[in-house]
């Protein structure tokens, strides 16, 4: 009975608490919310968990309001090179789900306080730090900056769906 009690627990995922973070060296900005990383020799793009960034341009379409002005605030914040990642899952494309640190910066919620990406309500539950993230929209909101400066912008998850 034992054996069956002890293989159930080693199949439960682990607590998002008991997760630690790992160093990680940073290779590539890609966009606003997605870094490819080197974490132990291994390389991994990361996608930054609860926020949607302004879409960059590809495929033949435009880039969206902010989207440069998003991926040069992440290669300033990550200009040191490395960056602290926890891991919380993969998406459907493969990519790391993560919360990402610089000592005690919190990368995800910088993006979005400076009014540069939104946070991505569908997905943001599942992040330990939610809390921040939504704060961070609303100091956005508050100051108009970015996105919040009153323009009428698409929603990155729209733009993506949009032809």
């Amino acid at each position: 009975m034992s054996i069956f009690v002890a293989l159930y627990l080693a199949a439960l995922p682990i607590p998002q608490k008991l997760v630690s973070p790992k160093t990680c060296d940073v290779v590539k900005i890609n966009d606003g919310d997605t870094i490819r990383v080197s974490c132990q020799g291994k390389i991994d793009r990361i996608r930054f968990c609860g926020i949607d960034s302004p879409e960059t341009a590809r495929r033949g379409k435009s880039a969206q309001p902010y989207s440069a002005e998003a991926k040069n605030l992440v290669k300033r914040l990550l200009q040191g090179g490395k960056v602290e990642v926890t891991e919380l899952g993969r998406d459907r494309y493969g990519r790391m789900i993560g919360e990402l640190f610089v000592g005690t910066t919190f990368i995800n919620a910088e993006v979005v306080k400076a009014g540069f990406a939104y946070e991505y309500k569908a997905y943001s539950k599942t992040c330990p730090h939610k809390i921040e993230i939504a704060k961070a929209e609303a100091i956005a909101q508050r100051k108009k900056v970015g996105i919040w400066d009153g323009g009428n912008y698409q929603f990155p998850w729209d733009f993506r769906k949009s032809k």
